[in-house]
């Protein structure tokens, strides 16, 4: 972590606080007579524990008597830009000058008695202040910001006297910070990216191993089922043919009981409908299916006309009869 030197010029003397983080480290009070010994009293500072050269972070007050402050009023209702800008131009009409060039920032901060708005402004030695800052920066200091000190500065806003040159500098060291954040960000942003797929990729791999150790129990299982499917449907086949079998059984145990005993059937055939359809010789065919319907069939009837034979000097008939129902 950086060290941060803040230091406050004021009547001839320098008053210095150092601290890293929160931590102080160490604090300092210069006497100098002259603007020159100001000057030196950077290079002593730079010289004290922990300072290295061009890590050393430098934020800077300037109090009176090298600094002006004025509270201005009856200026006309500007922004804040044009604000700083007019009293820039105007410098000389606001503060003393003694013919020296003023560095000046101002800031609206409260309204006056008729409504007008006031502007607190601070000036300041341009020379003096750009003495400070090449001072610093040649002391090995990076210079963050030279501000005005003021006794109440929860109330009142910052004022700026940082030179232009160090503004630019300042602005240059922002924007790398910026875009070395933001190159930091999308970097641990694709880092973990990166991350993400790969976490990804290893657990589709060790899902897919999962998948590849359960893939021979899940065939087993498969292949029983299908056993298990064929088993029931042979059960089922043995099923429907012993019932099958018993009701033809039936049927011809039916059939027999109806025939007379001069008669027989030499033509069997149930059909898919259930209709059973008889063909035979008996002395009467019409006397067969009487009997068919007295043994429990539902209708039994002749087909056609049936055909009159003669057999060993006798007559006889034969006959197809359609048989419904189940005995």
């Amino acid at each position: 972590m950086r060290l941060q030197v803040r230091i406050r010029v004021g009547a001839g003397r320098v008053v210095a606080l150092a601290r890293r983080g929160r931590k102080p480290q160490w604090r300092a009070h210069i006497e100098f007579d002259s603007t020159a010994d100001l000057i030196l009293s950077l290079e002593e500072l730079a010289h004290l524990p922990g300072v290295q050269p061009g890590r050393a972070r430098l934020a800077m007050e300037i109090d009176k008597p090298h600094l002006q402050l004025r509270r201005l009023g009856n200026l006309p209702p500007v922004g804040g830009r044009d604000l700083k800008r007019l009293v820039s131009e105007q410098a000389r009409r606001f503060f003393r000058a003694d013919g020296n060039a003023l560095l000046t920032d101002a800031e609206w901060i409260d309204v006056g008695e008729q409504n007008d708005r006031v502007a607190l402004a601070a000036a300041v030695d341009e020379s003096l202040v750009e003495g400070l800052a090449d001072a610093a920066g040649a002391a090995g200091f990076t210079v963050d910001s030279i501000t005005a000190r003021q006794r109440t500065r929860s109330k009142y806003p910052r004022l700026d006297l940082l030179p232009q040159r160090n503004r630019s500098a300042r602005r240059r060291r922002q924007t790398q910070r910026a875009v070395v954040l933001l190159g930091l960000g999308l970097m641990a942003w694709l880092a973990i990216g990166v991350w993400q797929a790969l976490d990804l990729a290893a657990e589709r791999a060790r899902v897919a191993r999962e998948l590849a150790k359960l893939q021979a129990p899940a065939d087993a299982l498969v292949e029983l089922r299908h056993q298990l499917t064929l088993a029931n449907s042979a059960v089922d086949a043995v099923d429907n043919t012993a019932a099958g079998r018993g009701h033809v059984m039936t049927l011809l145990a039916a059939v027999v009981a109806a025939l007379p005993d001069s008669g027989y059937v030499d033509e069997f055939s149930l059909g898919e409908d259930g209709k059973l359809r008889l063909g035979g010789v008996a002395r009467r065919a019409r006397r067969v299916a009487s009997r068919l319907e007295e043994v429990g069939f539902a209708s039994a009837s002749v087909e056609a006309e049936p055909l009159t034979i003669r057999i060993d000097g006798r007559t006889w008939e034969r006959f197809t009869i359609a048989v419904e129902g189940k005995p």
